[in-house]
């Protein structure tokens, strides 16, 4: 099967396959633009007791009886059910699981929704012998490490007046690495009200600190973690004006392995002959 979609006047097409894994046939998938390809891509898969359960979509949430997963989470798995072979939807909606249980021709058989996966479960009559959070894949290591990096708190330009997130993710990323008490709000506030819309980190940063205080190689990689998750390089919100800032850095010898404003013993090596 293959489906097109056109985004900013390019044509993206996603192939589906049929793929062998340790489990049997699962789907993988391709996507193919302007002669250019991924590798193939495969859902991920967990296995429980017989099951093979495919992750369809992993969320976060605070809900420790969810197993900190969240609304929109879904995986699926097939088993027989009424003497029919069914494919099992799980999800969670709202403050509800949902259980749907559909036959072999995509017809809706019957539904289940609980607050919680083993109350859920309970209502099923089968597969009593185990937990529910099983089959909804929330003990699995894989699927509790996506939904950890989910956790990782993160923001976009729109959120940098948002001091609450904004505080969550120093206190992630900075808090406990930094080796003296900064304002580091007036870093994003002046970054925010500036004329340039891209910055030199290392001269920003320093004004932030004593005059005195050099920033090690540690501290700096934690600053750049953070901004990693503030939507930095730039804090523009148009590709053209991206497109500009790339101009002007080129120009002033930044884009480059060694920037214009560093001495280059290879460049003075050759303009030696």
């Amino acid at each position: 099967m293959k489906t097109l979609v056109n985004l900013n006047e390019r044509d993206f097409i996603i192939e589906v396959f049929e793929t062998t894994s340790e489990y049997g046939s699962m789907p993988g998938y391709i996507c193919k633009c302007d002669g250019i390809q991924n590798e193939l891509y495969q859902t991920l898969t967990v296995a429980i007791y017989k099951l093979r359960i495919w992750i369809m979509s992993v969320e976060k949430s605070n809900k420790s009886e969810w197993n900190l997963a969240g609304i929109g989470y879904k995986v699926t798995f097939i088993y027989t059910f009424r003497k029919q072979r069914c494919v099992f939807v799980q999800e969670f909606e709202e403050d509800e699981c949902t259980l749907t249980i559909y036959t072999g021709e995509n017809i809706k058989l019957c539904s289940f929704t609980n607050c919680d996966s083993e109350s859920l479960w309970k209502k099923v009559g089968i597969l009593q012998q185990y937990n529910g959070k099983l089959f909804f894949g929330l003990e699995e290591p894989q699927i509790q490490y996506f939904i950890q990096i989910l956790r990782i708190p993160s923001c976009t330009l729109n959120d940098w007046n948002d001091g609450d997130l904004m505080k969550s993710i120093f206190v992630y990323h900075l808090k406990r690495r930094i080796s003296t008490c900064i304002n580091w709000q007036e870093f994003f506030n002046q970054w925010l009200i500036g004329l340039s819309t891209i910055i030199e980190l290392k001269t920003q940063l320093k004004k932030l600190y004593p005059s005195n205080h050099k920033i090690n190689a540690r501290e700096f990689r934690t600053w750049k973690a953070m901004l990693r998750n503030v939507e930095f390089w730039s804090r523009s919100l148009t590709p053209e004006i991206d497109k500009t800032n790339l101009e002007i850095l080129y120009r002033q010898g930044f884009l480059i392995p060694i920037p214009s404003y560093l001495k280059n013993d290879t460049k003075t090596f050759w303009n030696s002959f």
